[in-house]
């Protein structure tokens, strides 16, 4: 394999572990406790407990909204 496209797998295997941890610490710490992020993140927790707070609608996951 030519070392090029060696450092690409590399690259990319190091985002997808990146994504995995934030994924991990964004449902196990920030959302369980409320916590408000910044960026998309903290703006779909905000969106979310909003809606929660002003109609019957509980259905809807964080998810929907980032």
């Amino acid at each position: 394999m030519r070392p090029e496209v060696k450092r690409e797998i590399i690259r990319y295997l190091m985002m997808i572990l990146g994504c995995a941890v934030y994924a991990v610490g964004y449902c196990f710490f920030i959302k369980p406790h409320n916590i408000v992020a910044g960026g998309m993140g903290g703006l779909a927790l905000v969106i979310q407990e909003w809606v929660k707070a002003i109609s019957p609608i509980n259905a809807i996951s964080n998810g929907t909204w980032f």
